[in-house]
């Protein structure tokens, strides 16, 4: 479990992870954006300092944020040093997958695995109040949403740590619950 690596000094855990297979790295670096979530350090800083202190063959950054137009300025800023800058948290897969000029492969949002009827993997019912009474209404129970399943993922075709290709995949899967 990879915590957001520009979570404020003092907060547990580590905002990357790395593996080692066969003789080549991958560092996989968790990010949260600023606009429109709770206050956080800087995740460019973050990123850079980082990337500074730790080497790897290649480098994925996930990227957790509201804004499609920080996700995309993260990408630019990383293009080339990362092989890859995947967005998530809308929980709506984008049609815009592309590698950018210096070989990182983007998307905006990868998508989510849940409930293909619920809103964000939840019953429409807590959201729906949610929006309309604009708190958490109270007595409503947050439940998952039931039905078949949305599976989104992207494939990445990387080379010499920069990607030749990004393939964005959704399938439907009758649920488990």
């Amino acid at each position: 479990v990879v915590r957001p690596l520009n979570y404020p000094p003092g907060t547990p855990g580590k905002g990357f992870w790395r593996l080692e297979v066969g003789g080549e790295s991958l560092l996989f670096v968790q990010v949260m954006g600023r606009i429109f979530m709770d206050p956080l350090d800087d995740p460019f800083r973050a990123l850079d300092r980082l990337l500074e202190e730790e080497k790897a063959d290649y480098v994925l950054v996930e990227v957790h944020a509201e804004a499609t137009s920080e996700k995309m300025a993260l990408a630019h800023y990383l293009d080339g040093r990362a092989s890859a800058v995947l967005g998530t948290h809308t929980h709506v897969p984008t049609a815009d997958a592309r590698i950018l000029p210096r070989g990182t492969a983007y998307v905006s949002d990868v998508g989510m695995v849940g409930a293909e009827g619920g809103l964000q993997g939840y019953d429409p019912a807590f959201l729906v109040a949610a929006f309309r009474l604009r708190l958490p209404p109270k007595g409503l129970r947050l439940a998952y949403a039931a039905g078949p399943a949305r599976v989104s993922y992207v494939f990445l075709e990387l080379e010499g740590a920069r990607a030749k290709a990004i393939v964005h995949a959704s399938f439907v899967e009758e649920a488990l619950y």
